[in-house]
């Protein structure tokens, strides 16, 4: 029997779980939010998904220690009308 993909993209998910996060939170609390909605997730998936949404400007990750990072919604300035 074939895997089926899921519903939702994993970058759509990951910016859904920030928002209900109060826009931050740790990447090991990321990917434990995300494994138990979207099933098995790899580091190395959730670090490819995590550098295409900072590249992108819709998310900012920053370094808290060596294993552990802070990962943080960019929200719109509402000064410049986005």
């Amino acid at each position: 029997m074939t895997e089926l993909w899921p519903v939702v993209p994993l970058h759509t998910l990951i910016i859904e779980s920030l928002s209900r996060a109060e826009n931050a939170m740790f990447d090991d609390e990321l990917q434990h939010v995300i494994q138990s909605t979207y099933g098995v997730l790899t580091r190395r998936e959730l670090n490819k998904a995590l550098l295409r949404l900072e590249v992108n400007g819709l998310i900012h990750v920053s370094a808290v220690t060596k294993q552990r990072r802070r990962v943080e919604l960019m929200l719109p300035d509402a000064s410049n009308g986005l």
